[in-house]
């Protein structure tokens, strides 16, 4: 099987998560607490839209977005356009999660309008869909391989009603650090094979390096 695209996110939200690099900023009084790609895992989010989108030149190989990185803003409640369009122009932020919905543990749509929009303003994405959960996370538990291929058709349906074109990366939210069941690991294998026959990419977003080192090693 080829390997899905793996990410894992060190976040700055109290999480006691040694961060690879962080930044925070300001829009009024409300802090938009902002995480960078850890480098171990780096393959995308790949820029969106026209190759001279934004200011920064684009990764022409996979090791250059291992030495460049890009800061990404992770929010499940749309920011609002006036906040997208700030933050763009006045911080180093270049991607954003951008959240598949409603899916089995995310019923905020709020995203699901802006993809075109937010494209020509330049960002870059990480498509998010909220999938099964363990039992110690809230959220739906359904961990069967079945229920992953469900899950999988779910994610490409929320992906072509957004706007978001073939051969993109679909990211698998897991929220549980390093110890995933032997259930959850047979959602994840039918869920990956699902996305890969239907012309998109797989990837994990995580914030525990100890569950993609799992991934890696029971892919």
């Amino acid at each position: 099987m080829i390997a899905p695209v793996m990410i894992s996110v060190n976040v700055t939200e109290g999480s006691g998560i040694a961060t690879h690099r962080s930044y925070t900023t300001t829009i009024g009084s409300a802090n938009k607490f902002v995480s960078s790609i850890n480098e171990r895992f780096l393959v995308s989010p790949v820029r969106s839209g026209p190759p001279d989108a934004g200011n920064v030149s684009q990764p022409k190989t996979y090791h250059d977005s291992l030495s460049q990185g890009f800061a990404g803003l992770d929010d499940d409640d749309y920011p609002g356009d006036y906040a997208m369009r700030w933050l763009l122009h006045n911080t180093n932020l270049k991607w954003t999660a951008f959240f598949l919905a409603p899916g089995p543990s995310e019923l905020n749509t709020s995203w699901m309008t802006k993809y075109h929009y937010l494209r020509d303003l330049g960002w870059g994405f990480a498509p998010i869909f909220f999938g099964q959960q363990e039992p110690s996370v809230p959220g739906s538990h359904i961990l069967t391989a079945e229920q992953g291929i469900l899950d999988g058709r779910q994610a490409i349906k929320l992906a072509h009603q957004a706007g978001i074109p073939q051969g993109s990366v679909i990211f698998l939210d897991i929220e549980t650090g390093g110890n995933l069941s032997s259930g959850f690991l047979d959602y994840y294998r039918a869920w990956i094979k699902e996305i890969f026959s239907n012309n998109f990419r797989p990837g994990v977003y995580c914030d525990f390096l100890k569950t993609a080192d799992q991934l890696q090693l029971g892919r």
